[in-house]
């Protein structure tokens, strides 16, 4: 069985046969979608309808350009269903407990009624759907290699009337205003009068499935059928005023293979309530199908710099209907195309981990969004409503690199995200009573801490939530996502405008945050949450020490040699930011003296102190989906007094700053912490697996990393219907970059390093990598591996290949190197 088939239904392709119709070898009925779609291996399919995964499918078929997400719920509707349209940066409070990603009206509605007189006014009038039909056939597709989500379903209603309706939705990277659909009706086995109507829906809540936390973050100013035969509506967010306009027409009412426009026996415009409606009548013949075409345009009146938004929308939506519907498809794909060409990654062998890859990387990859440097991405993405759609530290740690060595650019406006709410880091550090700048555990649209300070029980008592006030790494991850986009970029504008006074202001903050033990004549941090939440209010928890010491020295670092660089440019910084020249010694001396806490008879670095003289846990039971089983207390009380930790703490700080320990000592902590790990958090298998493959152990490496790969396809969590899984998506390519791939900045002389160990599974492993503006095509084998070279501007190009040292020379420039891997001959021989 492949790895897809034991979590989704398979992937058929059969012949079936429709009211009579010839037999067809395709995934639908309508040849018009089979022709739409990519290769098998660029596709995620359901062939069944289930009601109880409706909410997972909608986020797994979510579908955003990064400025917007629409959850692929269906445009026929469903029972149960989250509908969502998120604007990435809009946020509203209102009377909830915390500020969140407003769930905005939804575009996405078409509803087919069929076979009736006067049909959208008659009293048995009901649209075709999974509630009023059985549903015969379904199939919904997720094309990944063009960012397509193609669904086809066959009802059968009361009469035994049995009618195809398809459908193809794009959310546009060319125009990311833009999004659409392409409607398709089939009467299999009947004629008649059919109705369509398409809706733009203003009566859209948060958290629509879960009443303690739903809540409407906006009013409806206009909801109207315009004079341009299209219709409009408008919301204005509650608490900031924040005005979105949506424009919506139908277009290219015709019968298949036709260009002349189909009849209508009635066309209407109606504003009802909370949505305003187009709707039009025309008659099909059996077998006979016909296509039409929804137009959608959405802009927020923030981008348009005082310019009219009902105008904007207009504009917009004129130019799409003179263009059309298949015009700006082709456009989006080929957007698609380009991006594929820098981030796809291929397996030769193994079962169907290529499907695998490209699901992770086409959320990922779509939900960034370098228009704004006012958005980040949140760690549930455009994809729900899980965490509010707050910004975690995960975006830094875990989704960063992923950019940083493909899309750079974007990699520098998910950093200027945070330079743009450093305003709002200061403030956090000035309520908490240090200097410097606090970076939020949970980030929105002010910088600010947007974490509520209480949860409840099960009994209603308030629980204070410590996240918020202590979880302090994530300013260190931060700087630490700084440097390393630095190295990997050499971006040197970048530090003089944005990087440098990060760095300064996130070492300020730990030159305030840490405390001189005498005793020891070491620093220490107290009253911490490492990265495992199961023990909070810890003392010196490594992690957080660690990566705070090296934030100090990376920023005396950095501003020691940007000083010498750039002397004016830094002087001016410096004089704005009312710098002392004393700092960068006492960096460099908080970080010299940093407590770590250790064990040293047995080479292990504790958690946080008195982690040791917990009690001692040790999984051994596995669930089906390969999870640890504890059969213990669960609650958070009980779990505080064991040695039990959520997600990877002290083997992530072993992973992030290499150089830490010697490679007896990783061993020996990845050994111990690797048996007391729940992985209750989708950031850990991921890290795991990375160290697994850094010790040397490629096949249970290739385990935890299929694992993390199937986080949201399996449900493994069993919250996918809340949103992606973001931060495993950025696992899952780290993984295969920096652990199968072998790469990683050397860390003596800077030079990028490949040591590709690929599992047994696989034949190859081939990839793009961007590094310090070189763009490099790599195919790695067990034997050898296979380069193709960049354009060399100057000098020489260097990369170590297995330890080896190679320089090319101009006149090398685009040649296709083949290296052998004198390592796997010299264990071999």
């Amino acid at each position: 069985m492949s790895v897809i088939e034991s979590f989704l239904p398979p992937i058929i392709k059969t012949k079936e046969t429709f009211g009579g119709e010839s037999d067809l070898a395709a995934y639908f009925y309508h040849e018009s979608l089979n022709q739409l779609l990519s290769e098998d291996d660029w596709l995620i399919v359901q062939s069944t309808y289930d009601p109880k995964y409706n909410l997972k499918y909608e986020t797994l078929f979510t579908l955003t350009n990064g400025y917007m997400g629409t959850r692929g719920a269906c445009e026929q509707g469903a029972v149960p269903e989250m509908p969502g349209t998120y604007l990435a940066g809009v946020f509203n409070k209102g009377d909830g407990p915390v500020r969140e990603l407003v769930n905005l009206p939804h575009w996405h509605g078409i509803s087919v009624f069929a076979n009736r007189n006067a049909l959208r006014y008659a009293e048995d009038a009901s649209p075709l759907n999974a509630q009023t039909c059985e549903v015969i056939r379904f199939c919904r597709i997720l094309d990944m290699k063009q960012g397509l989500l193609i669904s086809e379903s066959v009802y059968r209603d009361s009469a035994g009337h049995e009618t195809a309706v398809g459908t193809c939705r794009f959310v546009s990277r060319h125009n990311v205003h833009r999004t659409g659909i392409r409607l398709f009706i089939t009467p299999l086995n009947h004629e008649g009068v059919f109705g369509v109507e398409s809706r733009i829906d203003g009566s859209a809540v948060n958290w629509r499935t879960n009443p303690k936390f739903r809540a409407k973050h906006y009013h409806l100013i206009a909801a109207e059928d315009a004079d341009f035969e299209e219709l409009y509506l408008e919301a204005v967010t509650k608490d900031e005023a924040v005005h979105i306009g949506y424009g919506a027409a139908i277009h290219g009412l015709s019968r298949l293979g036709q260009q002349a426009p189909l009849p209508t026996i009635s066309h209407k415009f109606s504003n009802d309530g909370e949505q305003c409606a187009e709707y039009c009548e025309f008659r099909i013949g059996r077998g006979e199908t016909v296509q039409l075409d929804k137009l959608v345009v959405i802009y927020q009146a923030l981008e348009l710099n005082g310019d009219c938004l009902r105008d904007a929308v207009h504009r917009n939506l004129e130019r799409y209907r003179s263009e059309g519907w298949t015009r700006e498809l082709r456009r989006h794909a080929d957007r698609y195309a380009e991006m594929w060409k820098d981030a796809d990654i291929r397996i030769a062998g193994g079962e169907d981990e290529n499907r695998l890859i490209r699901f992770n990387l086409f959320h990922l990859m779509s939900t960034a969004y370098s228009g704004s440097p006012a958005v980040s991405i949140a760690a549930k993405g455009l994809h729900g409503e899980g965490y509010w759609g707050h910004v975690f530290w995960d975006t830094e740690i875990f989704m960063l690199p992923f950019f940083m060595y493909t899309f750079p650019d974007l990699a520098k406006s998910l950093l200027k995200y945070r330079y743009e709410k450093l305003d709002g880091a200061r403030e956090n550090a000035r309520i908490a009573g240090y200097a410097g700048a606090k970076f939020p555990w949970q980030s929105a649209a002010s910088g600010q801490e947007e974490i509520p300070p209480f949860s409840y029980d099960e009994h209603g008592a308030p629980q204070p939530l410590w996240m918020g006030k202590i979880e302090d790494h994530v300013t260190a991850d931060i700087a630490y996502a700084v440097c390393q986009y630095v190295s990997v970029v050499d971006d040197p504008v970048f530090m003089l405008e944005y990087g440098l006074e990060l760095l300064i202001e996130t070492a300020r903050f730990w030159q305030s945050r840490v405390e001189f033990h005498s005793e020891r004549r070491q620093y220490v941090i107290l009253n911490v949450i490492g990265p495992d939440e199961f023990h909070e209010r810890v003392d010196n928890n490594a992690y957080t020490n660690a990566m705070a010491a090296h934030n100090l020295v990376q920023a005396a670092d950095m501003l020691t040699d940007y000083q010498a660089r750039f002397p004016a440019e830094v002087s001016r910084l410096l004089a704005r930011l009312e710098w002392r020249p004393d700092d960068i010694a006492e960096w460099r001396k908080i970080a010299a003296l940093m407590y770590i806490p250790r064990d040293e008879d047995r080479l292990l670095i504790e958690q946080f102190d008195g982690y040791f003289q917990k009690k001692d846990y040790q999984f051994t039971a596995f669930d089906p989906l390969g999870m640890p089983v504890y059969t213990g207390n669960p609650q958070l009380a009980e779990l505080e007094q064991t040695q039990i930790i959520k997600q990877a703490d002290t083997v992530m700080l072993l992973l992030l700053l290499r150089g830490l320990a010697d490679p007896a000592t990783v061993k020996a902590n990845y050994e111990y912490y690797e048996k007391r790990t729940w992985h209750q958090s989708s950031l850990s298998m991921g890290m795991y697996a990375l160290m697994a493959q850094r010790l040397g152990d490629t096949e249970k490496a290739y385990d935890l990393w299929l694992r993390t790969a199937r986080t949201d396809l399996m449900d493994r969590h069993g919250n996918a219907g809340l949103g992606l899984h973001a931060a495993a998506t950025g696992a899952v390519w780290q993984v295969l970059l920096f652990g199968f791939g072998g790469v990683q900045p050397d860390e003596s002389s800077g030079i990028l390093e490949i040591a590709p160990s690929l599992p047994r599974a696989w034949r190859s492993l081939a990839f793009t990598i961007k590094w310090r503006g070189y763009r490099l095509v790599i195919e790695a084998e067990p034997e050898r591996l296979h380069i193709t070279l960049p354009e060399i501007r100057e000098g020489t190009f260097q990369v170590k290949i297995w330890g080896q040292l190679y320089a090319w020379r101009a006149e090398h420039s685009g040649e296709r190197i083949s290296v052998p891997n004198r390592r796997e001959a010299s264990v071999n021989g």
